[in-house]
């Protein structure tokens, strides 16, 4: 969190005019809101409604369009994941032993290490593009 500060007091100290201030100002609140939320599995793997992983469906032509659904329901799932390359180990309905690159994490617990997103920072995990989004790193135009 620190870090990100200190890159948008940066480019404070190089506008010119107070819109673009208040941008800068307005982005830090929402990252540090963002830091303090509760990840869940549908940030680290592709899950329904009810954060229950989803598994791939298989597409094939001449689908009808209860399997068109089941893609197009797979496919809004992949937009909310927010780190690339998660698999999940071990997960009881409750809590999830994930696994991202060569990071090994659990979520979910009520004792556990991970509460918020602040506490993923440290593992460095990537982002896939909506990750980006959501974090705030890209500016709208």
């Amino acid at each position: 969190m620190a870090e990100f500060v200190l890159d948008q007091k940066q480019l404070l100290e190089q506008l010119k005019n107070w819109n673009d201030a208040l941008y800068y100002f307005f982005k830090i609140i929402y990252y540090a809101n963002v830091l303090s939320e509760t990840p869940e599995l549908c940030h680290f793997i592709p899950c329904d409604e009810n954060d229950v992983p989803l598994e791939k469906p298989i597409e094939y032509s001449g689908m009808d369009s209860d399997a068109l659904y089941t893609v197009e329901q797979y496919q809004q799932a992949c937009d909310r994941v927010l780190f690339e390359g998660c698999k999940v180990l071990e997960y009881n309905g409750k809590v999830a032993y994930i696994e991202c690159g060569n990071q090994l994490f659990g979520i979910g617990f009520k004792k556990g290490k991970i509460k918020t997103f602040e506490d993923l920072i440290k593992h460095n995990l990537p982002l896939t593009d909506n990750g980006a989004k959501f974090f705030g790193y890209d500016r709208p135009q």
